[in-house]
């Protein structure tokens, strides 16, 4: 992706730059896809990690009296059908998130290739998430979360609506209001568990025992109070100042 971004950006004269372009694409789809896929993995009853008493670190050392469940350990173990389906709702959502803002601040040719964009993904993203979302609620959904996946779907409808009457700015924030929910959704099916075992709830890691010491919560607390509002006032500014299209502006030998 580094490399891609580099040899795109106008300081490396690099041949070949569709190829780059395809590399930093990939790449970027890579992260997006298999990212997701790993916490959505800890969703369903198979744990990356199993907590048994055949853990060193539970049986302090010692030898395991009864069978050991190797099963299901591993990070390839992790990328069941549940957890690929959840990156590719991501991807999918992600893609059509940027295609949306892409078109939302562009002209001409490139915006409507950007909505058509959108429009043919948002279908595909749709499609997946109605899939992972429903199979996420039979697994450990709840009352709350089943509302949270039926509000992301409906503001992924209206997302794709909006971008069929071209309103980008209402698509760009109804996708964006379907991932706030749709991963809302998610860690209040999951709540309290961060990564359920596959072996016995007992050995599950929780909120409370995954979370960092008090005094080092404290720390970021202080740090998030400081810095939270000088990030958000610098992207609302950054936004503010690139607030209008981007246009291509005519050449010489265009007129």
């Amino acid at each position: 992706l580094a490399a891609g971004t580099q040899a795109r950006s106008g300081f490396a004269l690099v041949p070949g730059a569709s190829s780059w372009d395809a590399a930093a694409y990939l790449d970027s789809a890579r992260m997006v896809l298999l990212r997701p896929s790993l916490p959505a993995a800890t969703t369903e009853a198979y744990a990356p990690v199993q907590f048994n008493q055949c853990d060193p670190f539970i049986a302090g050392g010692d030898a395991c009296s009864g069978p050991c469940d190797e099963a299901g350990t591993g990070v390839i173990s992790a990328l069941n059908p549940f957890a690929i389906a959840g990156g590719l709702t991501t991807l999918l959502l992600f893609v059509t998130h940027g295609a949306l803002f892409l078109g939302l601040r562009t002209e001409g040719d490139l915006r409507v290739r950007a909505r058509r964009l959108a429009g043919v993904v948002g279908i595909a993203a749709a499609a997946v998430a109605v899939v992972f979302l429903l199979w996420a609620q039979v697994l450990r959904g709840d009352v709350v979360s089943t509302i949270l996946a039926l509000l992301a779907a409906v503001a992924l409808v209206g997302a794709l609506l909006a971008n069929r009457r071209g309103r980008e700015g209402w698509a760009f924030a109804g996708t964006g209001v379907t991932i706030v929910l749709a991963v809302g959704s998610l860690f209040v099916a999951l709540f309290p568990d961060v990564m359920p075992s596959s072996t016995d709830p007992a050995f599950s890691l929780t909120t409370t025992n995954a979370a960092s010491t008090p005094y080092t919560l404290g720390i970021m607390t202080v740090v998030a109070l400081i810095f939270t509002p000088l990030v958000l006032l610098y992207q609302g500014w950054t936004y503010w100042v690139f607030r209008k299209r981007v246009v291509v502006a005519p050449t010489p030998a265009d007129t």
